[in-house]
Order: structure tokens, then C-alpha cells, then sequence
């Protein structure tokens, strides 16, 4: 192999070898699967990412699907990390924007279930027959 690589080097060799061009093609097959695993990964990061940020922006799957179709795509590419992050940075932007709406819907969600809980353990004291007997507030906190 050395004497092999010398002569090519010096440019006395005729050609490639045919065990060279094999050799070639194996470790650019390699190179091939590495850079597909390395897509995957820094796609599947950034889906996480992406997923996330839908999550907190409350889209459905319908929506996510109409937003950006190439999330459920199962071919990725080099183009499609660019593509990812272009689609993270859009979607950070606008939770941005709505992020003083996506706070006023979660305290609303948050009084509602205050209210329902509320109801909730009124209803047991309400069912309770010995509740007039008991004074003010302090009978209704005691059932908690």
C-alpha cells in the first residue's frame, strides 16, 4: 500500500486501480451513512424544538401538519436541517408574539379549573347535614 500510494503520488502510476476506485467508493458509501446519521440527529433535535414551541403555542396536529408538512417527512436531506431551523425560527417568533395571548388563555384555564374545584368541594360540604352546626368558614376549611 505504500509503494502504491507513492507511485500515485508522483504521478508514475497510469491510473486509479481498480482496488483503489472500490476502496474510494467504500469509504464515500461510509461517509454517505455517517452524514444520514448525523442529518437525522440534528433534524430529530431540532423537531424536538419545534414540537415544543407548537406545544406551548397550543397548535393542533391538523394545524402542525398545514404549518410545515416536511415535520412528518421521513427523507431527510442536508436542506432539510436549514429547513427545520427555518421553520424553528419562524415559530419562535411568532409564540413571541402571541405570547401575551397564550398567557391570558392559560390564567383563564387556570381560574376555570380554580372555579371548578371550588365547586367541587362546595358540593360536599353543601351534602354534608351536620354543616349548620359547625361555625363560619373554619367548617368548610376543616373538610379539606
Amino acid at each position: 500500500p505504500d509503494q502504491q500510494r507513492k507511485e500515485f503520488l508522483s504521478g508514475k502510476s497510469q491510473g486509479v486501480t481498480r482496488a483503489a476506485v472500490t476502496l474510494l467508493k467504500g469509504k464515500l458509501e461510509d461517509l454517505r451513512k455517517e452524514q444520514a446519521a448525523k442529518t437525522e440527529a440534528l433534524v430529530s433535535s431540532v423537531r424536538e424544538k419545534l414540537k415544543e414551541v407548537w406545544d406551548n403555542m397550543r397548535l393542533s396536529e391538523d394545524e402542525r401538519k398545514r404549518v410545515f408538512p416536511g415535520f412528518y417527512s421521513s427523507i431527510l436531506s442536508p436542506d432539510s436541517i436549514d429547513e427545520h431551523e427555518d421553520h424553528l425560527k419562524a415559530a419562535l417568533e411568532r409564540f413571541d408574539a402571541i405570547k401575551p395571548i397564550i398567557k391570558l388563555i392559560t390564567s383563564r384555564e387556570t381560574a376555570r379549573a380554580d372555579i371548578a374545584n371550588f365547586e367541587k368541594e362546595s358540593e360536599k360540604w353543601h351534602s354534608n347535614p351536620n354543616r349548620y352546626h359547625e361555625r363560619g368558614f373554619a367548617a368548610f376549611q376543616k373538610k379539606e
